[in-house]
């Protein structure tokens, strides 16, 4: 790989990183000292994009500038010219603030001729506050798949607990309840003070979500069982609803629409609907693009007659992870 120094002028790297949808938090007893243990799923769209090339100044163009120069002081980010072509929307469920926050360390890691080993994108996760609760955002990245962390325990970050591809065939409806985002926002910036004030959950309960975690989800996943793996998803997500309803959620699921949406995709599909984190995305799966757009219409009409502003796309699982340009920036998976 080129070092910094001996790069052409027209040389850049560019850095593409993956969503991800989250299932919920399977340990909520503090047992082994241990806290939340995430599940989520990676996926193909939306993406955040990064692109940096060699400069004489720190130039940066894209959106959620805030989040961007706190990661770019606390890289040492020196001189480059970094474009963000496409970006994850933040504070929706989908894994946002942190594959902004990775793409730009990945990239400018790129522009140093470095290629970041596992040890050290944990690493840069740990100083850039990302990955403390829940580390699905910096494993999807990573890896893609389902993605499985251990959870939180003590001061420890999560690590890595399981990670399984999932088919390629299977499609993905995520709905984002847009007029939500601002108060969803608000209960994003005060995650760290909710998190650190959890009330332990009885180990009953907890052993019930880990029931329906190892012997539904992962087992449903590892064997390619869609039917399976919707409705253990399902079952553990409602389930953790009335949890986090007594941690600043007003209701199982983040506001009244999405109560009515999951309803309606139940009536209109027999598909059931997940919230990602506090929402406000939701999201299902299909055996085929045939079965996802049908739900996907069935949503927006019920949208159209309700009133209710939303956004709705199809995407697939993504069972790789991030993307570079050169690829050998990306030397946890060339190592």
């Amino acid at each position: 790989m080129l070092g910094k120094e001996d790069a052409p002028e027209d040389y850049r790297v560019r850095v593409s990183a993956p969503a991800h949808l989250h299932i919920g938090n399977y340990e909520l007893s503090y047992a082994f000292g241990r806290i939340l243990g995430t599940i989520g799923v990676t996926i193909a769209y939306p993406r955040t994009t990064v692109v940096a090339c060699p400069s004489s100044k720190l130039a940066y163009s894209g959106p959620e500038r805030q989040i961007a120069e706190r990661v770019l002081e606390a890289l040492n980010a020196g001189s480059a010219d970094i474009k963000v072509e496409s970006a994850i929307p933040v504070g929706v469920g989908l894994g946002g603030t942190t594959a902004l926050a990775l793409s730009l360390a990945i990239a400018l890691a790129g522009l140093r001729g470095e290629g970041l080993q596992r040890g050290d994108i944990e690493r840069i996760a740990r100083e850039l506050e990302r990955g403390t609760w829940s580390a699905l955002g910096v494993y999807s990245i990573m890896y893609g798949g389902l993605v499985v962390d251990s959870g939180r325990r003590g001061s420890s970050p999560p690590k890595l607990l399981a990670r399984i591809p999932l088919p390629s065939t299977w499609r993905v409806l995520v709905v984002i309840l847009k007029g939500h985002r601002n108060r969803i926002r608000e209960l994003k910036r005060r995650e760290d003070e909710i998190l650190r004030n959890l009330k332990p959950a009885s180990e009953d309960f907890t052993s019930r979500l880990a029931h329906r975690a190892l012997s539904g989800i992962l087992s449903c996943a590892a064997e390619g069982d869609l039917a399976c793996f919707l409705k253990a998803s399902f079952e553990f997500n409602r389930v953790l609803g009335d949890y986090w309803r007594e941690h600043g959620q007003e209701h199982a699921y983040c506001c009244e629409e999405a109560l009515e949406a999951v309803r309606v995709l139940e009536e209109c599909c027999g598909s059931p609907l997940i919230q990602s984190s506090w929402g406000p995305a939701l999201w299902t799966l299909a055996g085929s693009l045939e079965s996802a757009a049908r739900m996907r219409d069935a949503v927006l009409e019920w949208a159209r007659a309700r009133g209710i502003e939303l956004e709705v796309f199809l995407t697939r699982p993504d069972n790789t992870g991030a993307t570079a340009e050169p690829g050998d920036v990306i030397g946890w998976r060339c190592a």
